[in-house]
């Protein structure tokens, strides 16, 4: 949990245990919509899928579980990204509106990066018809805690996010309770 001091990179722990949290609430109903959230190791997992079998859906590493039975029936499907484990961000592909989101805090951020997480999605979901909506914010050393932020929004069906970089230090001390506590 130090981690979330001021100006501190999150990593892949503490956001994990943040998506841990908002699955659970999933689970347990305390969420406004049918959200699956991934952790950010599925990246690792498509990265290694693209190299060794060229996108091949036939050697994709979910392609045979029950969590493709939940893909198909869910609302809203986030992945917390940490690209190159130097910049965070989600993609959110939202199911019923057919759109695929990008939240970063880089504005320059490489948009590549998101064509693997479309191929994966298209080997579970036919996404041929589906458009682009990239979001951006103003900071480069929080995107950690705007990632979180951004799944926990997510998680509510909040289309406008209610928090800003100044709310920053009190999100990184509520977030700390909430890891802590498992709230």
């Amino acid at each position: 949990l130090c981690q979330l001091r001021p100006t501190k990179w999150i990593n892949d722990k503490i956001v994990n245990m943040y998506t841990q949290l908002i699955g659970e609430h999933a689970a347990h109903g305390e969420t406004s919509q049918d959200i699956i959230v991934f952790n950010s190791y599925l990246w690792n997992l498509i990265g290694t899928w693209r190299d060794k079998h060229n996108y091949d859906p036939e050697h994709f590493p979910l392609r045979h579980s029950k969590r493709k039975i939940a893909l198909l029936q869910s609302h809203l499907i986030v992945i917390p990204i940490n690209a190159k484990k130097s910049h965070w961000y989600v993609i959110a592909m939202n199911l019923r509106e057919k759109t695929s989101i990008m939240y970063t805090s880089l504005w320059s951020y490489n948009i590549s990066y998101q064509q693997v997480e479309i191929a994966y999605c298209q080997a579970e979901v036919d996404m041929t018809s589906w458009r682009d909506i990239a979001l951006w914010q103003e900071n480069g050393c929080d995107c950690g805690v705007f990632a979180a932020q951004y799944l926990e929004s997510l998680s509510q069906d909040l289309l406008m996010f209610e928090f800003t970089q100044q709310n920053i230090p009190y999100i990184r001390h509520r977030m700390i309770w909430e890891i802590g506590y498992h709230k």
